[in-house]
This record gives C-alpha cells, structure tokens and sequence, in this order.
C-alpha cells in the first residue's frame, strides 16, 4: 500500500508535465557549408514546413498556442498540487500508524479515483492541444497554396519538388521565402481557441433483471 501510494502520486505529477512537452519544437541540427551545384532549369523546391513556420500566420499561430497551453498549465497546476498533497498526506499517515485497514483501504481507493481522473484530464487536454497545433496548421498550408501556384507561375517550375524529399538542393531552387512573402503580404495574423475534445463515456454495468415473481399455491 505504501508504494502504491508513491507511484500513484508521482504519476499524476508525471502526466501533467506531458501538456507543455507535447507542443516544443525540437531544435534543427546545424547544416554544413558545401558547394550549391548548378541550378537546374524548371526544377523547383518548396518545404510547406518551413513556409508554416516562417510565415506571420505561423508565427501568430505559435505564440497563441503558447497561450493556449499556458492557460491548460494554469487550469491542472493546482488540481495537481492538490493530489500531491493529499497523496503525501496519505504516506505520512501510513508511515505514522495512524490510517490502517479498512479506513487506509477506502481512503487509498477514493485517492486512485482522483488519480486516474486527473490523468485522463491531462490526457485529454494534450490531445486537444495537439488538435488545436493541426488544425493551424492545415489552415495556414490552405492559405498558403494559392500563393504556392502563383509563385511556381512566376518561377516558370516545369516541377516542384518536397524540399524533405531529396538530400541536397540549389537554395536559388528554393521557393519557400517568395511563397512566404506573398501569404505574409495578404495575411499577417490568426487566432484561434482550443479544440474541444467530448471524453469517451465509459459503458456503465447493465442493471440486473428483476426476480420473477413466485406464485403462491
């Protein structure tokens, strides 16, 4: 029971840092200098990624999932402090002496419900987040296609190239920073609110058949 305790509370405290994890960038390893090699006539290249991210649109759409996510932290942190509290309350009373049996075990249950329902909330708000990040992102990269098309227009692109595709491009085949400049030049900003995610209902137990009545002779 002591360590059942202790794990209980420490993955409530786990789960709650999975929210702000979940929307860091992870940072781009540095590229060596080489030799660009010749520009190819009609090839272009485009990185939609890249054009997300550099846009104002993308930009905007980061520092509001900042936000965002600030705002999920403000809402657990202080369920979280709550159920560490009561968690480390429990532990003392279990190493005291003072809470055993029948009272430690419904206390100990009642505590694993708080648990398991702060990790589902968890849960379900890092996947709101995640859906909120790609619905974004699905809107900046529609934003963006018209711009891609007039650019490859202007380019003369005979054929356009995922940029995450090949392992080396000219960068003067590079279109991503005139498709960027053309969404920034119509669209600068963007906001948005967290998507709502409705919690899956959890089937209750069916209600037993009534006894038959017994006819008395």
């Amino acid at each position: 029971m002591k360590k059942s305790l202790l794990v209980l509370a420490s993955a409530a405290a786990l789960m709650a840092g999975q929210v702000s994890a979940q929307t860091a960038p992870a940072a781009a390893p540095a590229q060596p200098a080489m030799n660009p090699g010749p520009v190819i006539p009609g090839v272009c290249v485009y990185s939609v990624e890249d054009a997300i991210a550099g846009s104002d649109m993308g930009k905007a759409a980061g520092e509001r999932m900042r936000q965002l996510s600030a705002a999920v932290e403000a809402e657990i942190k202080p369920e979280r402090t709550a159920i560490e509290t009561e968690g480390k309350s429990l532990q003392d009373q279990v190493n005291a002496k003072t809470l055993q049996g029948e009272a430690l075990q419904t206390k100990a249950q009642a505590f694993q419900g708080k648990v398991q329902g702060f990790e589902q909330k968890v849960q379900l708000r890092g996947q709101e987040l995640q859906a909120t990040e790609a619905k974004a992102q699905r809107q900046i990269a529609t934003d963006l296609e018209p711009q891609l098309r007039a650019v490859y227009s202007e380019k003369g692109c005979g054929i356009l190239v995922d940029r995450n595709s090949v392992l080396f491009a000219n960068p003067a085949m590079d279109i991503t920073g005139q498709v960027v400049t053309k969404l920034n030049a119509v669209k600068k900003t963007m906001t948005f609110d967290r998507e709502r995610i409705t919690p899956q209902a959890r089937p209750t137990a069916a209600a037993p058949a009534p006894a038959a009545a017994t006819k008395k002779n």
